[in-house]
């Protein structure tokens, strides 16, 4: 009967105290019991709410429309560590934010803000980390880091117009991580990364980046992980990284303009155990030798590339420490370049994680292996096909002065290489006026003059052999065409009757 009565206080106790919360709580908020955690998230709220408890350690004010962060409900936080005040509407910034002795985590993320005042953080003595993504920030607000230079690891400047210039970031020697993706610009200035020697991980998503910027990731001597993501890098070859022995991640996903990892692209990075470039479509080609130098790569992931083919030995240089390989969703060609990868993918699936369900012939030279898995293709099937024309402009007559397009197509496996050879000379897919197609390719002619009368020869070439076929151009002058008046002939026919038709009337 003991035992029972004390459950039973110890359960009015419990609920006494679940509802004195409850009441302490502001209104449309939610609080953890205790009144550590305040959540005040997706409730339109245009203002921090008051009533919020002296003892909250976390403060959620996120997806809701505050214009300002009114510092008087803050300084009556004295407890607060981590306050979150995303994607909400707010556009400036008090001159302090007052009573944050003991703050660890800032996030203002996704709002407008354009500027830091020098002096918000300067109570914020233990601030640990500064989220300021997807806002308005011009130049990275320096004097406003000083506060915090001793105490800061993670600063996220992610999605802003910011430009960063050198010496940006020298003072905080204890920064670890630093995100910059979004950032529009094509270069990192020589001396932007200088101090930050405990930095462990730097995103440099910026779409408009052409290059590794080597010289400034040189410095960073105990950088772990290395992230670029949709970039306009437009290929990786031998030096495009300089020698960082510490980083042991490589994350390249979605680098939409990326074509081609040629021989040592990597051999800077000679420790790195991760190496993603999955979802960069442009990816089709992928030197023999390009993962030449790397000694401890374990997974490697290429999903959702452009490759149509592999080169036999691609993967022998890490074939040692490989122990995951993601090749799935790739445009595969099963034609003979690719016999070797078929016996290859037999004997990997024993050593390696693969998702070899994935790994399937969107070409191929049998119809039954198209849309197969590569696996399940016999070695005898993976067979080329001499190239063929098999659809071409006929000759025709065209006015001076027109234009047109003229049109070859061709069958092959692989896709052969289309040339037109013309009266001007010979146009391949990097004329100007031409566009090719996987196995198509289309003349432009503009602007049709003489020089464009004669024979135009398409052809079709690959390692298999060639196929051509010709059509001929007749350029005729304005005045006639096949025997009829032109436009300025009925032009003026025209006019000399409407003339004596005239006379008549009168």
């Amino acid at each position: 009967m003991e035992d029972m009565a004390g459950r039973r206080v110890l359960m009015c106790v419990c609920l006494l105290a679940m509802v004195a919360g409850a009441l302490s709580c502001p209104e449309l908020c939610f609080c953890l019991p205790g009144d550590k955690t305040v959540l005040c998230d997706s409730k339109g709220l245009t203002s921090l709410p008051n009533g919020i408890p002296e003892s909250v350690t976390l403060l959620r004010v996120t997806n809701n429309n505050l214009t300002v962060l009114d510092p008087d409900v803050v300084r009556r936080l004295p407890n607060l560590l981590a306050f979150y005040v995303d994607d909400n509407q707010i556009r400036q910034l008090p001159n302090l934010l007052p009573g944050a002795a003991n703050l660890n985590t800032l996030s203002i993320r996704g709002n407008y803000i354009s500027s830091i005042p020098p002096a918000f953080l300067n109570e914020s003595i233990t601030l640990n980390r500064l989220y300021l993504s997807g806002n308005q920030l011009s130049r990275v607000p320096i004097d406003a880091l000083r506060a915090v230079r001793d105490t800061l690891t993670i600063l996220d400047l992610s999605d802003n117009p910011v430009v960063v210039k050198p010496g940006d970031f020298s003072i905080l020697l204890n920064l670890k991580f630093l995100k910059l993706a979004g950032v529009s610009q094509t270069f990192l200035p020589e001396g932007t990364l200088n101090g930050l020697e405990a930095l462990t991980y730097l995103d440099i998503s910026m779409p408009n980046l052409r290059s590794i910027p080597k010289t400034e990731l040189a410095g960073l001597r105990v950088l772990q992980e290395l992230v670029a993501e949709r970039t306009s890098i437009s290929a990786l070859s031998d030096g495009s990284f300089p020698r960082l022995p510490t980083v042991r991640r490589l994350k390249m996903d979605n680098s939409v303009k990326l074509r081609a990892l040629n021989d040592r692209a990597l051999s800077g990075l000679v420790n790195v155990e991760t190496v993603t470039f999955r979802n960069s479509p442009l990816l089709s080609f992928i030197e023999e030798g390009a993962f030449s130098g790397l000694a401890a790569v374990r997974e490697l992931d290429l999903r959702s590339c452009g490759l149509m083919a592999l080169q036999d030995r691609t993967f022998l240089p890490v074939a040692r420490t490989l122990e995951v390989l993601y090749l799935g969703r790739n445009p595969f060609s099963c034609d003979c370049r690719m016999k070797w990868f078929g016996r290859w993918l037999q004997q990997a699936v024993a050593t390696y994680a693969l998702d070899s369900e994935e790994i399937v012939c969107e070409r191929a030279s049998y119809p039954e292996a198209l849309n197969s898995t590569v696996l399940n293709i016999p070695i005898s099937n993976f067979s080329c096909v001499v190239p063929t024309v098999v659809d071409l402009t006929p000759t025709t007559t065209v006015l001076i002065g027109d234009s047109m397009e003229l049109v070859c197509r061709a069958d092959g496996l692989p896709d052969p290489v289309l040339v037109w050879n013309t009266p001007q000379g010979s146009l391949n897919a990097t004329s100007f006026n031409l566009t090719a197609t996987g196995v198509a390719a289309t003349l432009y002619l503009g602007d049709i003059s003489p020089d464009n009368d004669g024979n135009y020869t398409c052809i079709a070439r690959s390692d298999q052999g060639k196929s051509q076929n010709s059509m001929t151009l007749t350029v005729l002058p304005q005045q006639i065409v096949g025997g009829a008046p032109s436009n300025s002939i009925v032009a003026v026919a025209t006019l000399y009757c409407a003339v004596i038709l005239a006379i008549l009337v009168m």
